[in-house]
């Protein structure tokens, strides 16, 4: 059979902690009136009191001094904390939240063990008269007629009995033969709409076991709209009917947005929330990409047991720069359990190249990348001290279980000179003259730029500031933007700068 081809495109969901959350109840103060008193906590942990609506309320002391706050802000505290590590799976353990990997076997087992609901009628519960009921109307009906004389109210039972009572049984049999009918009526609506969802779910398993071509190209089309990752990503894929092989190629951000605080536990034993540091930062990126990778995978296997291995290469540029590469067997993935699988450990199983520097992921240049790929692995020994790095930033500060309400929204984003996405080539080598060089040294001044930057500190128009950013992506000296579109200055040290420079400049002219 042969090949099919397809592409999908992610559309990635930036999330943030809630800017504030709050707890409210009542205070009953010592002139015996009662006020509503709110306690609010910003998503760095600062918490601010308002009393029936006003920060300067003259019971503020007293509501201070009672401590009555205080329960509530623990309560906010744990919230909290519940959100930052909402956020950290969210952005870190993305693959946890997966499906296990099915077998063909439970497939059919479930195929098995289907069946088709029946609607069970409801019983008809009005019961049929009774003579005796009946008799006992007719003697208060006698009375009712002022016949009082007890061989009178016999006679009048006993000449109205007969019709009363076929009277009500008909009226009965009646109400019978409707409430039959309403329920049979029922019944088939019912029973024809299980039957449908009998027959499409019997034949979403079975396809799910045949894996037709064209079924398994619908069902990677459609998780186009089902995956949740913090970017965007362009994958595109070609599956082999005949060997159930599925090569993915993608273009992911090497240097992604990621969540820059984190709650931690002070020596006090209070809940803080800190600025994470650039090492962790690192880490987290490098942890974020790995675990989408995997999220992907896991995603895919359950279209059809008939896709048995998955090949994914992940670039920064496409057939120029490589991030990642690796090679999962369905046979594997079955006996894993994705909620408790360490992301880590799983890199040390599978068949992999990437390489990791500075307890990051490392940009490789085509030629190392394929030739990695050819040989099978990359040779990384900082693999290990990787996973230890991680481990640590990972460590949880809270049991999810003692969260009641974690607040985690979509981030919302105002355009500026920033955001725009100015289509910069970075397939083409631009023209570097010895100014370009020279302002390099002075970046190196700065943790982070933008063209805004460069317009107000520089002094420069934005086609030249457009132009000097271009050049900085082309040299990997910057990472990706922000949420305010600011990007990471990645070049340290003078000497790394002009070891780099050295790439594109053939003589040391633009030393100053």
């Amino acid at each position: 059979m042969m090949d099919i081809k397809g592409n999908i495109n992610i559309k990635g969901q930036r999330m943030k902690v809630s800017s504030m959350i709050s707890e409210s109840y009542v205070y009953e103060t010592s002139d015996m009136t009662s006020h509503v008193v709110s306690v609010n906590m910003t998503d760095g942990g600062i918490v601010s009191l308002k009393i029936d609506g006003c920060e300067d309320s003259s019971y503020r002391k007293e509501v201070m001094e009672s401590h009555s706050v205080d329960v509530y802000v623990e309560k906010l505290h744990k919230r909290l904390a519940g959100a930052y590590e909402s956020l950290s799976d969210y952005y870190f353990r993305m693959h946890a939240q997966s499906e296990k990997t099915w077998k063909e076997i439970d497939i059919k087992n479930q195929i098995i063990n289907l069946r088709c609901e029946k609607y069970e009628e409801k019983p008809f519960e009005l019961e049929k008269p009774l003579f005796s009921e009946i008799e006992s109307d007719l003697r208060e009906d006698a009375e009712a007629e002022d016949i009082f004389d007890q061989n009178e109210i016999d006679k009048y039972v006993a000449s109205h009995v007969e019709d009363s009572y076929n009277y009500r049984l008909s009226k009965w049999g009646n109400l019978k033969k409707y409430h039959s009918y309403v329920q049979s009526v029922i019944a088939k609506g019912i029973n024809e709409r299980n039957k449908k969802l009998f027959e499409t779910k019997k034949n979403d398993l079975q396809a799910i076991i045949d894996g037709d071509p064209t079924y398994i190209c619908k069902k990677i089309k459609e998780i186009e709209h089902t995956l949740n990752l913090p970017y965007s990503a362009d994958i595109e894929y070609v599956y082999s009917p005949d060997s159930g092989h599925l090569e993915i190629e993608m273009e992911s951000p090497l240097n992604i947005t990621i969540p820059q605080k984190k709650i931690c536990v002070s020596d006090s034993g209070e809940l803080q929330i800190v600025k994470t540091t650039p090492k962790e930062d690192l880490i987290n990126q490098s942890r974020s990409i790995i675990s989408s990778i995997f999220y992907i995978v896991w995603s895919l296997w359950n279209i059809s047991t008939k896709i048995q291995s998955i090949t994914i290469k992940d670039w920064q540029i496409k057939n120029q720069i490589g991030i990642c590469w690796f090679t999962f067997e369905r046979s594997y993935f079955e006996k894993l359990d994705p909620s408790k699988s360490d992301i880590i450990e799983l890199c040390k199983n599978v068949k992999h190249v990437f390489d990791l520097k500075e307890m990051s992921l490392s940009p490789m240049r085509y030629q190392l990348f394929t030739y990695a790929i050819k040989e099978g692995k990359y040779d990384d020994s900082t693999l290990l001290k990787f996973a230890n790095a991680a481990n640590k930033v990972e460590k949880k500060t809270i049991s999810q279980n003692d969260v009641e309400n974690p607040i985690i929204e979509a981030k919302k984003t105002t355009t500026s000179i920033n955001d725009l996405d100015y289509g910069y080539n970075l397939s083409i080598k631009p023209n570097f003259d010895d100014s370009f060089a020279n302002w390099c040294y002075k970046l190196i001044e700065y943790d982070e730029c933008s063209l805004s930057m460069f317009i107000k500190e520089f002094g420069w128009s934005l086609d030249r500031a457009k132009d000097f950013m271009g050049k900085l992506l082309y040299l990997h000296f910057v990472g990706g933007k922000d949420d305010e579109g600011k990007r990471k200055v990645l070049i340290r040290t003078e000497a790394e700068l002009e070891y780099k420079l050295s790439w594109v400049y053939y003589n040391e002219s633009w030393k100053h």
